[in-house]
C-alpha cells in the first residue's frame, strides 16, 4: 500500500523471468552487466550469448559480424526484454550488490560486450576449475562470477590474495589473478590483456585470449544514493570538472538550498491548486511558515562534509527586475525563465560561471555568448548541470526519497529542476513541480512523458501518484485516514508493485475533482436565539459515531499515460466524491487551536453563540452531523457551521475537503468562545470542526 492505495504484484515479463528457473540467468546477467555499463551494453551481451550458443563458429572473433539477419531479429526482441528487466527489477531496487569491500578501492576495467559474452558462456559450459589472468582488475567479470559461479572464488592482486569466498555448491574453483594495481591516472589509455584458462586433467588450457575495452569507463544505471551523481550522461562531464570545480559546485548548492529552505510562504486564496506564494521581499513580516517547514525532512546536503558554508557568506538572492514575460505553454504559474535570467538571481552562481567561461575553450565561451548557447562538453554547461542535479537531489531528499534512480535522463531532469527554480524566483511554490522533481528522482521517468494540460480539461486536479515499472510513489497526504497538516506536507512514499487497472508502464495519477452539490440547510440543526447554552453545547459536544468508509477507483483519461483517481466517501445515507488535494489546501488555510487544557478567561455563564435570526444570514449558526455534511457542504459560506465531535481522522479530513476556504479545528472540550474569537480574527473561514483529542492531536498553526 502506498498513499492509501492498494497495489498489486507486477506481471511484467522482466519480473516474471526473475522467478523462472530457466530464465533467471538473463535477469542476473542484465543486472551485473548494467552495474558499470548502459542498457544497450546488456542487450549486446545477451544477443552475443544467444548467437554464439546457436552457432559455435561465432565464438571466434573473426567469424563474428556486427550485423546479421539473426542478430537484427534478436536485438529487437532482447531490447524489449532488457527494458522490462531494467524497469521492473533493477530500477525497483533488486540488484546483486557491489563487488566485495576488499576490492572496491581498485580501478575497475571493463571488457566489450562480445568479449564479455564469450567469457560468460565459457565459464557456464566448463565443468572444471577456471583461471582468469588479467593485467588490470576486471570488475565486470568478477561481479557476474559472484552471482553465477557456485564454486569457491579467489582473487589475488599483485601477488597478494585479497578475497576468498567458499563454495556454495560443488567443488569447482574460480581463481582471478590481477597482475597490476592501477597507479597512473591514464590507465585506460592502453589495451590490457585478458586470458581465460580451464583445468583439463592436470594442465591449464587457454580457452580465450582477449583484451579489455580501454574506451569505456564505469557508469552505472542502477539506483544510487542521493547526491552520487553517476547517471548515464554524467561520465562525459568527468574530464571537464576537476576536484576544485566539484567542491565549488557542492558548496554553491548547499548555499542555494539553505536559502530555499528559509524562504517564507504565504497562502494565496485565489489558487485553485496546491501551492504557496513565496515571499521574496527583503524583510518579510509575520512569517508563519517557511519552505523548510513543509518539507518532510532537512536535505542531507546541508550537512555534507564535502562542502561547507561555515566560512562562506550566505547566498544573496537578487530579485528579478520588473519585466513582462510571455509563455504560450504556461497554463498555471509563472513562465519558464531563460537560463541567463535565472542565473542573475544568484550572484554567486554568475561569478562561478564567469570564472568557468574564462577557462573554457568552446565557441560559446570564447565569443561571450550566453549559457543557453552552451552544450555538453562546455565547462559552464557542466557546472550548471551538476549544480541542478545536486539541487534536484536535495529537493527529493526533503520529500523523503531514499535513493536516486540510475535511468534518469540527464537533460530532462535538469530542465525540471530549472523549471522549479524559475517558478520559485517568480514567487510561486507549486506542488506539481516539486512533486515531479522528487518523483522523477526516485523513479527515473522522463519529464517528456508528463502531459501538461489544464486540470479542468480532464476534470482532474494535482498529481498525487506516479507509476514507473514495478514501483509507485505517492503523496503521503493522499491517505486521508491519517493526520494532515501543513507542516511536512511536501512528502512522498514509495512501494514496489503496480496500481490495479493501469496497463501502462509509466502512468501519472491526478486526483478527480470533488462532486459539487448544493447545500441544503434544512439538513442541519439551525441554532435559534432562545436555545440555551447547555443545549447547544451538548449538541456540539455530542460524539459522532456514524460509520464512514473510503474507496478509490482509477480510470483512464484522454491522455495515454494519464489516469484519474476517484476518492469516494460513503456513510449510512450519503455518498460523495471528494478531492484529497482539497484536504491539504484547506489545511493550509485553517486554524488549529491549542489544547483544551490551556487556561481560558471566559466565565462559565458566557453566551455560547450569537445566533442569527434569519436563515442563510452571515450570523446564522448550524450544527451538522457528519452524515449530513458529506452530502451538503460546499465551498460557499452560508453562515457559521459547527460539526459534532468527529471521532476519526477520516471524518475531519472529509470535512476539510469540503471547506476550500479553511476551517477552525478544535478539541471537543476546548472553549467555544475562544474558537469564535479566533474565527473572527481569521476573517475567512466560517466553520468550526470539533474532534476527539485522543485520535486527532493537532499542532497550532495560523494561516498567514
Amino acid at each position: 500500500m502506498v498513499g492509501g492505495l492498494q497495489l498489486i504484484a507486477s506481471g511484467a515479463i522482466g519480473r516474471w523471468m526473475a522467478f523462472s528457473q530457466d530464465l533467471a540467468y538473463m535477469v542476473t546477467t542484465v543486472a551485473t552487466s548494467t552495474k558499470y555499463q548502459p542498457m544497450e551494453f546488456a542487450i549486446e551481451v545477451l544477443c552475443t550469448m544467444a548467437l554464439v550458443n546457436m552457432d559455435d563458429s561465432l565464438d571466434k572473433e573473426e567469424n563474428y559480424f556486427s550485423y546479421s539477419v539473426d542478430r537484427a531479429r534478436l536485438l529487437g526482441v532482447l531490447s524489449k526484454v532488457v527494458d522490462s528487466i531494467m524497469l521492473n527489477v533493477v530500477n525497483a531496487g533488486h540488484t546483486l550488490g557491489d563487488i566485495p569491500e576488499e576490492l572496491r578501492s581498485l580501478c575497475i576495467h571493463l571488457a566489450d560486450a562480445p568479449e564479455l559474452a564469450r567469457i560468460f558462456l565459457k565459464v557456464s559450459r566448463s565443468k572444471t576449475d577456471i583461471l582468469l589472468l588479467c593485467d588490470r582488475f576486471q570488475g565486470d567479470i568478477l561481479l557476474w562470477i559472484l552471482a553465477h559461479f557456485e564454486g569457491s572464488v579467489e582473487v589475488s592482486v599483485a601477488g597478494k590474495q585479497v578475497f576468498q569466498r567458499a563454495a556454495s555448491y560443488g567443488g569447482r574453483q574460480f581463481t582471478m589473478i590481477v597482475k597490476t594495481i592501477c597507479q597512473e591516472e591514464n590507465c585506460r589509455s592502453t589495451v590490457h590483456r585478458i586470458e581465460l584458462l580451464e583445468l583439463l586433467g592436470e594442465q591449464w588450457t587457454r580457452i580465450l585470449d582477449g583484451q579489455d575495452d580501454y574506451t569505456r569507463s564505469p557508469s552505472t544505471i542502477h539506483p544510487l544514493p542521493l547526491y552520487a551523481i553517476e547517471t548515464a550522461g554524467e561520465p562525459e562531464q568527468r574530464g571537464i570538472l576537476n576536484r576544485e570545480s566539484l567542491y565549488n559546485i557542492r558548496n554553491l548548492a548547499q548555499g542555494i538550498i539553505a536559502w530555499v529552505l528559509d524562504v517564507p510562504l504565504r497562502i494565496n486564496y485565489n489558487y485553485k491548486f496546491v501551492g504557496f506564494v513565496a515571499d521574496l521581499s527583503p524583510k518579510p513580516a509575520n512569517v508563519g511558515l517557511r519552505i523548510g517547514d513543509i518539507l518532510f525532512r532537512w536535505p542531507r546536503l546541508l550537512n555534507s562534509s564535502e562542502g561547507s558554508t561555515d566560512k562562506e557568506p550566505p547566498i544573496v538572492f537578487r530579485p528579478l527586475k520588473p519585466r513582462v514575460y510571455s509563455d504560450p505553454d504556461s497554463f498555471y504559474g509563472p513562465p519558464f525563465l531563460p537560463t541567463p535570467l535565472l542565473c542573475e538571481c544568484f550572484p554567486a552562481l554568475v561569478g562561478l560561471l564567469e570564472d568557468a567561461s574564462r577557462r573554457c575553450k568552446c565557441y560559446a565561451c570564447r565569443h561571450g555568448e550566453t549559457i543557453d548557447r552552451c552544450k555538453m562538453g562546455c565547462h559552464r554547461e557542466g557546472i550548471f548541470t551538476h549544480l541542478l542535479m545536486l539541487i534536484g537531489n536535495a529537493i527529493a531528499d526533503g520529500f523523503g526519497v531514499q535513493e536516486a534512480s540510475g535511468i534518469t535522463d540527464l537533460k530532462d531532469y535538469t530542465n525540471e529542476v530549472r523549471k522549479l527554480l524559475s517558478e520559485l524566483v517568480q514567487g510561486d511554490m507549486l506542488w506539481d513541480s516539486w512533486f515531479n522533481v522528487a518523483a522523477s528522482t526516485a523513479l527515473g521517468y522522463s519529464s517528456k512523458a508528463v502531459v501538461r494540460v489544464t486540470y479542468e480539461d480532464e476534470g482532474a486536479n494535482a498529481f498525487v501518484a506516479v507509476q514507473n515499472g514495478s514501483k509507485v510513489v505517492a503523496a503521503t497526504w493522499l491517505d486521508i485516514t491519517r493526520k494532515i497538516r501543513p507542516q511536512q506536507c511536501f512528502a512522498l512514499e514509495s512501494a514496489e508493485g503496480q496500481l490495479p487497472g493501469i496497463e501502462q508502464q509509466c502512468a501519472f495519477v491526478r486526483s478527480e475533482i470533488k462532486m459539487e452539490l448544493k447545500c441544503d440547510l434544512d439538513k442541519a440543526r439551525r441554532c435559534l436565539p432562545d436555545d440555551s447554552q447547555e443545549t447547544l453545547l451538548r449538541e456540539i459536544s455530542e460524539k459522532d459515531t456514524s460509520e464512514v468508509t473510503i474507496k478509490h477507483a482509477l480510470f483512464g483519461s484522454q491522455s495515454l499515460n494519464s489516469c484519474r483517481l476517484v476518492t469516494i466517501i460513503s456513510t449510512k445515507s450519503s455518498q460523495r466524491i471528494i478531492d484529497p488535494t482539497h484536504v491539504l489546501v484547506s489545511a493550509t488555510r485553517s486554524y488549529f487551536t491549542g489544547s483544551a487544557r490551556r487556561p481560558c478567561s471566559h466565565p462559565g455563564g458566557s453566551v455560547l453563540v450569537e445566533c442569527g435570526d434569519t436563515e442563510n444570514s452571515a450570523g446564522a449558526v448550524y450544527i451538522w452531523s457528519f452524515d449530513n455534511l458529506v452530502a451538503n457542504w460546499d465551498d460557499e459560506n452560508h453562515g457559521i457551521f459547527y460539526t459534532k465531535s468527529l471521532d476519526s481522522e477520516l471524518k475531519v479530513n472529509t470535512a476539510l475537503s469540503l471547506s476550500f476556504g479553511g476551517c477552525l479545528i478544535k478539541e471537543t472540550s476546548a472553549c467555544l468562545l475562544c474558537a469564535r474569537e479566533a474565527l473572527r480574527r481569521c476573517g475567512i473561514c466560517q466553520r468550526i470542526i470539533s474532534y476527539e483529542p485522543d485520535v486527532h492531536a493537532l499542532t497550532k498553526y495560523m494561516a498567514a
